[in-house]
C-alpha cells in the first residue's frame, strides 16, 4: 500500500474518500475486472471483495458511514493481504 492516509479523525457525515492512486489503484482495478464489477456500485464491489477477505461489518465512529467508506475499508483489508509491497 502507498502512504496515502485514508483514515480521518472526525469523519463528516456522508464522507466519500478520495480515489486511490498508483499501485493500489492498479491492483484493485485488476481485481474488479476479474470479478466483473469494475463499473459497478460500491455495494457490488464490496460483495466481490467479501468473497476474498470474508464477510465483516463496518461502521464509522459516530455513525454516518457511507458505502464508499465501507468500500475503502474493505479495499485496505484486501490490499494488506494481497497488495504488492512497494
Amino acid at each position: 500500500m502507498n502512504g496515502d492516509a485514508t483514515l480521518i479523525g472526525n469523519p463528516k457525515s456522508g464522507h466519500v474518500p478520495p480515489p486511490l492512486r498508483g499501485i493500489d489503484k492498479t491492483t484493485l482495478d485488476e481485481f474488479y475486472a476479474r470479478y466483473g464489477v469494475a463499473d459497478k456500485s460500491p455495494t457490488e464491489k464490496i460483495q466481490a471483495l467479501m468473497k476474498v477477505i470474508q464477510a465483516r461489518k463496518f461502521f464509522a465512529f459516530g455513525g454516518g458511514e457511507t458505502p464508499e467508506m465501507e468500500l475503502r475499508a474493505n479495499e485496505r483489508i484486501y490490499l494488506s493481504q494481497h497488495g504488492k509491497i512497494v
